[in-house]
């Protein structure tokens, strides 16, 4: 489980990086670069973007 703030341009604020739940020490790297890499619609409150706190899973399936 992690939380970030994902700011006005639609990019994760590194420095907002959470890690509330983690299964093991190494998913941080992967899971820190997949959020850095992604974009997303920002949050609008009266049609103008703003800052928006989330909490997300992560599911890791590591195929046998």
């Amino acid at each position: 489980m992690v939380q970030y703030i994902v700011g006005v341009t639609g990019r994760v604020e590194p420095e907002s990086l959470e890690f509330l739940l983690l299964s093991h020490p190494s998913l941080v790297t992967p899971t820190r670069e997949t959020l850095l890499a992604s974009r997303f619609s920002p949050a609008k409150i009266r049609g103008q973007p703003v800052r928006q706190l989330v909490q997300q899973a992560f599911v890791f399936r590591l195929d046998q």
